[in-house]
């Protein structure tokens, strides 16, 4: 914890420079460091709204990629809250990253969709979404994980809704 607020204290500091200073790209990705370091002490809320000021900050002046660092990190901390707005970050986060063609944020986000539609009862496009990353032929390194399963490029997936059930409980 105290590694976090010295890392709140340093933030402000960074902060401060970045926004008299119209250091656009740092002042966005800073607001994403003290948001995730914000959510980790608890303070789950305050820390994904600012996570979004900065991934909006990042959207507004064209910097994706850091956009697409927020929207990782928000969603994963508003997982424990709402899934279903995480699930919709998700979903923008795979359109920006297909988009412009990131494939491993592709892959990652195609998994965390996909799992996350199973938990809101949407088995059938989160099928559709963990098998959009199959359909091409992949690099051993942006392979997917499934249930401690490596999805093989190539392979086919088959999953049953018990069997996605009965792994969400292990």
């Amino acid at each position: 914890a105290n590694r976090l607020a010295d890392c709140l204290v340093v933030a402000d500091r960074v902060l401060d420079v970045a926004e008299h200073q119209d250091l656009t790209e740092i002042l966005a990705q800073t607001l994403m460091t003290k948001g995730g370091a914000l959510a980790s002490l608890g303070r789950v809320r305050e820390g994904t709204g600012i996570i979004r000021a900065g991934e909006d900050l990042a959207r507004d002046v064209g910097l994706t990629a850091i956009q697409l660092r927020g929207i990782l990190s928000r969603t994963y901390w508003e997982l424990e809250s709402d899934t279903v707005r995480a699930l919709e970050g998700m979903r923008e986060g795979l359109a920006i990253a297909q988009r412009v063609g990131d494939r491993r944020l592709v892959v990652r986000l195609s998994n965390n969709a996909g799992f996350t539609s199973f938990q809101v009862g949407q088995w059938d496009e989160g099928l559709a979404t963990l098998e959009e990353p199959l359909r091409e032929e992949q690099e051993w390194s942006t392979r997917a994980r499934l249930g401690g399963k490596d999805l093989i490029p190539g392979g086919l997936l088959v999953i049953e809704r018990q069997d996605v059930a009965g792994l969400a409980r292990n």
